[in-house]
């Protein structure tokens, strides 16, 4: 039988709901923690967005949390089209202005992470298209009303509604469009010996 050893503390920097559920369905114990920092960025390339605002994020961990014993995750989800950033929407009008310019086509979605001890940096960042089918006024009102729109990377979820009766195709990770590339976070915990498998 084997069994999944977890050798240092995880600190999970983010208040998202989202990454805290695929990390606990990654059978990681973590504590959360939260750093306030503005997301304006520098760059004009999505991947390099996205990787600067988590590397913001961790370099605005207070010094007083490092530890030798302990790794922190923080992370951050773009959806880019037509060369420009969609992020949280500031109100209800520009949520129905985003889902409707990224109805009935395709979009890019670029989830980062940056994983961070006493000292060490390591940035990682991946990259899923998605396509929308083409939504009614109706419809987009609808999923305004009856979910959050407001906390998520261009307006929409891929874990609910919209996700479920609107997106018609994914070319890579389901998980990063749903906030967080859980494939290249799990390599690099084993890498980087923060978890590993023993046969007990």
């Amino acid at each position: 039988m084997f069994e999944m050893i977890q050798r240092y503390k995880l600190v999970l920097v983010s208040k998202s709901p989202r990454r805290q559920e695929l990390l606990k369905r990654m059978g990681l114990q973590f504590e959360v923690r939260n750093v306030e920092v503005d997301e304006i960025f520098s760059t004009s390339k999505p991947d390099d967005i996205a990787k600067e605002i988590s590397y913001k994020k961790a370099l605005a961990i207070p010094t007083d949390w490092l530890k030798s014993d302990t790794w922190f995750i923080t992370a951050d989800t773009i959806v880019w089209a037509d060369g420009i950033v969609f992020g949280k929407p500031k109100d209800i009008n520009q949520a129905y202005d985003m889902l409707k310019k990224l109805a009935g086509r395709t979009h890019e979605v670029y989830s980062s992470i940056c994983l961070r001890n006493m000292d060490y940096f390591e940035l990682l960042c991946d990259r899923t298209v998605v396509m929308v089918a083409p939504m009614t006024d109706e419809e987009i009102w609808y999923y305004i009303s009856q979910h959050n729109p407001m906390d998520k990377a261009g307006s929409y979820g891929a874990q609910d509604w919209l996700g479920i009766s609107k997106i018609v195709r994914i070319d890579g990770s389901f998980y990063t469009v749903m906030a967080l590339p859980t494939h290249l976070l799990h390599e690099a915990l084993t890498k980087h010996g923060i978890v590993y498998y023993n046969n007990v």
